[in-house]
C-alpha cells in the first residue's frame, strides 16, 4: 500500500487525503507504548524504522489524525455460512479470533489517547497458484461478506471500529485465496535507504504487489470519505439539536 501511495495513486486522491505511513517488519511494531497521547517506540531500531517510513515522525500523536488504519497485524478473515447464530456466538467468536492479536494491543493503546474512527483490514488472503483458474465463488464469497458484517455489527462498531474487506477483484475460489498476479514481484517494507527494493522470495505467498496496493486503497479511501462526510453530518445534527435546546429555553 505504501508503494502504491508513492509511485501509483493519482494527484487527485492526493488532493482529498493526506497519509502518513507507521510500517515495521514483521511483528517489530508491537515495540510501542501509549504516553501522553501518543503511540512512541520502546526501541531505538523501531523509532529509526517508523522515522524512514513515516518521513521524519518520531512517534504517533493521535490528536493530529482523523482516523487510522491498522493492517496486518495478524487479523484473519471471519466466514459464517447462512445459519443463525446469536449475537452472544458472534461477539465471542471474533473475540476469540481478534484479542489475542498484535492488532487488539495497537487499537487498545488509541482507545486511550483517540476515539477517532479506527479501520482494520486483516491479513492478505495467501496465494495458491492452483485457485488462479478456478472463478470467484459467489457463495463462499456471501460467506466472507456475512462473517465481517456480523463481526463489525456485534463487536468492531462497539469499538468505533470497522473490519474492512479484501478488494473482492483479487479474490478466486472459495475466497480464500488472491489471485497470484497481485503477489508477483511483492517487495519488502523499506525500512533504510541501505534496505530498500528488496524482493520477497518466489516461494512468497502471503505478501502482495503494487497493484493489489492500489486497489485497496481506493476501496479504502472511499470508506474514509463516507466516514468523514458521516461524522460531519453527526456533528452539524448534534449542533443543531443543541441551538435549539438553547433557543427554548430562551423563549421560556
Amino acid at each position: 500500500m505504501k508503494r502504491a501511495w508513492d509511485n501509483s495513486l493519482e494527484a487527485s486522491f492526493k488532493k482529498k487525503f493526506s497519509v502518513t505511513f507507521f510500517a515495521a517488519r514483521g511483528t517489530a511494531i508491537g515495540d510501542i507504548k501509549i504516553d501522553e497521547g501518543a503511540l512512541v517506540p520502546i526501541t531505538p531500531s523501531l523509532q529509526k524504522v517508523l522515522e524512514f517510513t513515516s518521513g521524519g515522525k518520531k512517534s504517533i500523536v493521535l490528536k493530529d489524525y482523523d482516523m487510522f488504519f491498522l493492517y496486518g497485524l495478524g487479523i484473519n478473515a471471519y466466514y459464517i455460512k447462512d445459519t443463525f447464530y446469536s449475537g452472544a456466538v458472534v461477539r465471542q467468536t471474533v473475540a476469540d479470533i481478534f484479542e489475542p492479536r498484535l492488532a487488539n494491543r495497537i487499537l487498545s493503546m488509541i482507545r486511550k489517547g483517540s476515539s477517532k474512527r479506527v479501520f482494520i483490514g486483516h491479513n492478505p488472503m495467501p496465494v495458491h497458484a492452483k485457485s488462479d483458474t478456478i472463478p470467484l465463488s459467489e457463495e463462499s464469497y456471501n460467506f466472507y461478506a456475512n462473517g465481517t458484517s456480523l463481526s463489525n455489527e456485534h463487536y468492531f462498531s462497539k469499538l468505533n471500529c470497522e473490519l474492512v474487506m479484501q478488494p473482492k477483484q483479487t479474490l478466486v475460489g472459495n475466497a480464500r485465496s488472491t489471485h497470484s498476479r497481485f503477489s508477483k514481484g511483492s517487495m519488502k517494507l523499506d525500512v533504510s535507504a541501505k534496505r530498500s527494493g528488496q524482493l520477497h522470495n518466489d516461494l512468497d505467498r502471503k505478501h502482495m504487489n503494487e497493484e493489489f496496493g492500489l486497489i485497496f486503497l481506493k476501496e479504502l479511501f472511499e470508506k474514509f470519505e463516507e466516514s468523514y462526510e458521516s461524522e460531519k453530518m453527526a456533528k452539524s445534527g448534534a449542533l443543531r439539536r443543541l441551538l435549539n435546546k438553547i433557543s427554548r429555553q430562551k423563549v421560556r
